[in-house]
């Protein structure tokens, strides 16, 4: 699903979701390792927790009069060790570790205010990566350059949906 229709499809299942009182997961941190996905635009934006106890995809909406995001719906989904060890065979080959902490779409002349944000936080025993973006992400061919074109992000999102995949 090309990602302007899975963000719009996801903000209509926020919006149409009743409150609820869901607790924000943490990943474990007894967890050998961790990979958590996360971002944000105008009006909510979502998470997703891979730590090895769970596989878990949050979604937030803003409520305007608090100014906080709010938790609207949560999946837990427990995964066999073959599911776990297909997720982490395709998370190490985007090899997270090596890109930049930061890409920004100033890098390209830019200067949006409400862009999508993303971050993502690997942690690996006591190590823990972080790196974010704000409409800049890192390209798929050299994580060190800065692209527009956010292909390795859809390749996270995707490895977070189809590792639920019996």
């Amino acid at each position: 699903m090309p990602p302007p229709i899975r963000v719009l499809l996801l903000t209509i299942l926020a919006l149409t979701l009743p409150a609820c009182s869901y607790t924000p997961y943490k990943a474990s941190p007894a967890a050998a390792r961790s990979l958590v996905l996360s971002g944000s635009g105008f009006g909510g934006g979502g998470a997703s927790i891979a730590d090895g106890n769970y596989l878990v995809s949050e979604i937030y909406e803003t409520n305007f009069k608090s100014g906080r995001n709010e938790l609207r719906h949560q999946t837990k989904t427990p995964l066999t060790p073959a599911q776990w060890q297909a997720f982490w065979q395709e998370a190490d080959q985007l090899h997270i570790p090596k890109w930049k902490h930061r890409y920004l779409i100033a890098e390209f002349g830019g200067n949006v205010t409400d862009s999508p944000y993303w971050s993502v936080e690997l942690r690996t025993g006591e190590k823990t990566f972080l790196s974010e973006g704000d409409a800049a992400y890192p390209d798929l061919s050299n994580p060190r350059r800065s692209t527009l074109n956010d292909a390795a992000l859809q390749r996270l999102c995707t490895l977070f949906s189809i590792s639920t995949q019996p």
